[in-house]
């Protein structure tokens, strides 16, 4: 169907951008999935002293700027999708007195730095109500906890959500969609070479076909400097790649 297209006004590469506003803007668009990847969290943040008195101006403003930023999408996907998303109660278990005042002081800090978008103000419990909320928790040596506000999101519900209203404005949508290069015109105006398009392959099918548009939109996500090479074998990398860890226990806990 989309090699069928006569002609997209933009192709979304990925799934990293707001589709459904674009999709309002043109009545043909076009978004392949690079790789099935995106999600979108608050950060959580704990004030803590760095290890590099050197680095320490640096590294407070960026970690600074880093929980400002993710505190105001926090607040943002609040908004858009309340029905996606909640606030998230966090409890941090004290099993030393020292750590009381110093944690309260961090996450006092977070919900100063969240401003107007704090979900809920953080607050300490004792060692009886940590208890009530968590009797797995170890007793020996317990203090209390300190009990913090995070956000919680379904990105997956979220992504659906975001494709299907680009749909409904007309855009042409493909998942299992991978690109594997990326096209390119002169362009009349300058007599440089600009991308036109995308070489897309169907990975369930191996069927290869292009894709051309007059904007391609690089929304690749962890992706981007691998898609970013294809236009410029010596471009610079800009994306870190990050992993993190999630542990589910069972309800009793």
């Amino acid at each position: 169907m989309l090699a069928e297209l006569p002609g997209i006004s933009a192709y979304v590469d990925g799934r990293g951008c707001n589709l459904s506003t674009e999709a309002s803007e043109d009545d043909d668009e076009e978004r392949v999935e690079r790789q099935e990847v995106c999600q979108v969290k608050a950060l959580t943040f704990l004030s803590r002293p760095p290890e590099i008195r050197e680095m320490r101006k640096g590294l407070v403003i960026w970690k600074y700027r880093m929980v400002k930023e993710a505190l105001h999408e926090r607040a943002n996907l609040l908004e858009i999708a309340p029905h996606l998303s909640a606030p998230l109660p966090i409890m941090l278990p004290i099993y030393k007195w020292w750590q009381l005042p110093y944690y309260w002081v961090g996450i006092k800090l977070y919900d100063l730095v969240a401003g107007s978008n704090c979900l809920k103000s953080s607050y300490v419990l004792s060692k009886s109500r940590a208890l009530e909320h968590f009797p797995m928790l170890q007793k020996d040596k317990l203090v209390g906890a300190i009990v913090y506000y995070d956000g919680q999101h379904n990105d997956a519900r979220m992504n659906l959500a975001i494709a299907l209203t680009a749909a409904r404005y007309g855009a042409a949508t493909a998942n299992y969609m991978e690109v594997v290069s990326l096209l390119k015109k002169t362009d009349p105006e300058t007599g440089k070479e600009r991308v036109s398009g995308a070489r897309c392959k169907d990975v369930l099918t191996g069927q290869e076909f292009d894709v051309r548009a007059k904007c391609v939109i690089n929304a690749t996500g962890p992706f981007t400097d691998s898609v970013r090479k294809m236009d410029d074998t010596n471009a610079p990398v800009i994306c870190q790649a990050s992993a993190g860890v999630h542990i589910v226990m069972p309800g009793y806990y």
